[in-house]
């Protein structure tokens, strides 16, 4: 590692791939982004660790091979190279999170669009389901939820409901001709969602806040 510290000093111009090449690092080695930055931390104004003066166990630049570093033999991993061996304990750097960018509102406007736009066929699909199957239920001898489901499919192009979906809403919930409904909790109480418990839940802070300012709290 001194021997490409030592060549990145007497040749600013080489990177530090093509010094770690030169000093017989292997291609696998020298292509490591963390094996890199150690060799570039090395650098004397980079870090606070400096390197020693090496320039009498070096060659000349003009003799140096880039190539040579295809051998196998390498500072880092044989006892026998030219360089000694550091027991320092290499640990990959962790990768680094994509930061996530916020859509303007534009974007989110188009986004939502494009979404709607891509629900619209099954939408349709399925208000013509419920239509049909409502319609062919008040006939004697009418289509079955299976025959509904297959004549919705082969019109839409593909798009309809499912036929546990189809009587679900015609019969269970009555909803005909009308979008699906959200995905979302279900069996919640209607009157959490009525005026008279909002003024009455108002009322009782009323009260409260009263009987806290009579008592001196």
């Amino acid at each position: 590692m001194d021997r490409a510290v030592s060549l990145l000093i007497q040749a600013p111009t080489l990177t530090v791939r093509e010094a770690m090449l030169a000093a017989e690092f292997t291609k696998h080695e020298a292509n490591t982004k963390y094996i890199q930055r150690k060799v570039a931390r090395c650098l004397p104004g980079k870090t606070k660790g400096s390197i020693e003066d090496n320039s009498k166990d070096t060659q000349p630049l003009s003799n140096i091979d880039i190539n040579s570093g295809c051998s196998e033999s390498s500072p880092l991993t044989d006892p026998s190279g030219m360089m000694p061996i550091r027991n320092e304990n290499f640990s990959p750097s962790p990768p680094r999170k994509l930061k996530k960018q916020r859509l303007t509102s534009q974007q989110l406007q188009d986004k939502r669009e494009y979404n709607l736009d891509q629900k619209r066929p099954a939408i349709k699909a399925h208000k013509a389901a419920t239509l049909l199957y409502n319609k062919e239920r008040g006939k004697s001898g009418g289509m079955s939820v299976r025959e509904v489901k297959q004549a919705i499919k082969l019109k839409h192009k593909g798009f309809g409901p499912s036929r546990s979906t189809i009587q679900h809403y015609v019969v269970n919930l009555g909803l005909i001709g009308m979008s699906p409904r959200k995905p979302g909790p279900g069996n919640i109480p209607a009157v959490m969602y009525k005026y008279k418990s909002l003024c009455a839940a108002f009322g009782s802070c009323m009260r409260i806040n009263q009987i806290n300012a009579l008592g001196g709290i």
